[in-house]
């Protein structure tokens, strides 16, 4: 929605408000019903429930004029009552009790926002003056989460899908590529390079692996528990609260200047729950190789020549089942399984706490028609069109939770089998097969060609992990026929993945323009808002869903 569509600039915008306001005070008449009572509040555009039942809550918009309070008036819902009021009246809250219990934020100033009940939950529409458009959830155990925008993309979230896609490759083209070995010691220079990168060690100092073990693994275990303390309690909605309570401060109120004691303490707590979604999606995402890696190094023990029996497999100055080592496990075995639950659900929506409510935290029968972990997974990809790398909302639940199994399954096989090299490797010719098969089964991505470029990325991998199995098998140091078995097969997918790019022909979605309020000026810029629109305003051919 273009800003002169919505409404005049946000300055225009509050002086015709201020002036309706005097217009209405003015025309005051003596059988004008009296208020029932009065909620004092500061901001712009009030709107209220819209079920027809009762008023349970009223939005309004903030002086900032870029955040929507929702707060409740409700005292106590009709239901849990034995008696029936006499009125929605009867169930209101006594003016001066009301609570803000949502805070939604937007990009830019808004010009017009609306409370709409769809019959099953309340929804706010709201328009903003750099032409992005909003559809907030305001009910249900979601309330709070944006299911549908009408914007453009930002610079994150253009560079992060193909961004992950290439991250995500090396990770796992690092367990295919680097030869396995008892102890590490024949890996080549290449290989170690690619481990690095693919864990994300990009400064390679000259340290032991008895020197970094204890400091990495502790960074790994504090990592997790932060992790669970946000999930378990809900410290993400919690900040969310406290940001909204910081808002609700009568000193905060008063306050005129944006550096003033209570102004900082809002922006602070904003930052830190900027932190906190940035934490969670981190953990949820890239981290997760890496930190499986280590807790599995942790956990594994090898044979040892130096001490003639068993050790830590990344620490081999602790014997295995050492006092020292018992801790260490009592540590995991306390973190890692609820961390790896945990997982799941934040994974699947890319790791956006917003899509993760802690109420559906915990349903683990995800098989389920309707699931809640589906309906998040489809929501966050259905929320705004992410151009090529769009998810497909039908297999985004299945795709992202492929991924995720497959992060965690690499570095555990890669670990646990070492010290058998032929197991290992076919163990992750295994797992690679199966995840370049689910992405061809379902089509993670709604453009095709976006889609081809992600399963040949894992038809890639998967090839390599085939060399590697050679290697393993034929064990032979002079036998060229891995490496000519891996030119051929990256040469092959390559030459294919080129021609499906030229072949496959580019689809752009079908356009529809609404006209509204300057009907003239719409059709003058129809062409350059829709495209794929005749002049005349029918769908040109060639054109698709």
């Amino acid at each position: 929605f273009d800003a002169e569509h919505l409404g005049e600039s946000s300055a225009a915008h509050k002086a015709s408000s201020q002036k309706r306001a005097a217009e209405s005070a003015m025309d005051v008449r003596p059988t004008d019903l009296e208020p029932l009572c009065i909620y004092e509040q500061e901001g712009f555009d009030l709107d209220i429930d819209k079920s027809g039942y009762s008023t349970s809550f009223a939005t309004q918009l903030r002086n900032d004029r870029t955040t929507v309070d929702m707060w409740m008036l409700e005292a106590v819902p009709e239901h849990k009552l034995v008696v029936a009021p006499d009125g929605p009246q009867n169930l209101l809250l006594c003016p001066g009790s009301e609570t803000t219990e949502l805070q939604l934020s937007h990009s830019g100033p808004v010009l017009a926002m609306q409370v709409i009940d769809t019959g099953k939950d309340s929804v706010l529409i709201s328009g903003c003056e750099d032409g992005c458009a909003y559809m907030w959830d305001l009910g249900g155990a979601d309330r709070g989460q944006i299911f549908a925008e009408a914007r453009s993309l930002g610079a994150f979230e253009l560079i992060y899908p193909p961004l992950n896609v290439i991250i995500t490759a090396f990770q796992l083209f690092k367990f295919a590529f680097r030869p396995p070995s008892g102890d590490g010691t024949d890996d080549t220079k290449m290989a170690t390079e690619m481990h690095h990168v693919a864990l994300l060690k990009y400064f390679n100092f000259d340290y032991s692996r008895e020197t970094i073990f204890l400091p990495e693994l502790m960074v790994v275990c504090g990592i997790m528990a932060v992790f669970l303390l946000i999930a378990l309690l809900g410290l993400d909605e919690f900040m969310d609260r406290c940001v909204a309570r910081a808002y609700d401060l009568p000193m905060y109120k008063a306050e005129r200047l944006s550096f003033a004691p209570a102004h900082l303490l809002v922006k602070f707590l904003s930052a830190l729950r900027g932190f906190t979604y940035l934490f969670v999606q981190l953990c949820s995402t890239v981290l997760v190789v890496p930190m499986v890696q280590v807790i599995a190094g942790a956990a594994h023990c090898v044979e040892s020549n130096d001490f003639g029996g068993l050790v830590v497999s990344n620490a081999p100055h602790i014997e295995c089942l050492h006092p020292k080592h018992i801790q260490i496990l009592a540590v995991l075995l306390a973190l890692v399984p609820l961390y790896l639950f945990l997982l799941a659900p934040f994974a699947v929506v890319a790791g956006d706490a917003l899509y993760v409510p802690a109420e559906c935290m915990f349903e683990w029968r995800f098989w389920q028609e309707g699931h809640p972990w589906k309906k998040a997974a489809a929501r966050k990809a259905t929320t705004v069109h992410q151009a090529v790398w769009h998810l497909n909302p039908r297999y985004a639940f299945m795709t992202l939770l492929v991924e995720l199994i497959g992060k965690i399954m690499m570095p555990i096989i890669a670990t646990v089998a070492k010290s058998i090299p032929l197991l290992q490797m076919a163990l992750i010719v295994t797992t690679n097969l199966g995840m370049w098969v689910s992405t061809m089964v379902y089509a993670p991505y709604v453009d095709r060609k976006f889609s081809v470029l992600l399963q040949d990325t894992r038809l890639t991998v998967f090839c390599a992990s085939v060399a590697g199995f050679l290697t393993v098998a034929m064990n032979d140091e002079a036998s060229k026929v891995p490496i000519i078995a891996l030119s051929v097969l990256a040469g092959f997918t390559c030459l294919m993945l080129l021609v499906q790019l030229c072949l496959i022909p580019s689809t752009k979605p079908k356009t529809r323009v609404f006209e509204c309020v300057k009907p003239q000026q719409a059709l003058s810029a129809r062409d350059e808002a829709a495209p794929l629109l005749s002049s005349a305003g029918e769908e040109r051919p060639g054109s698709s869903e």
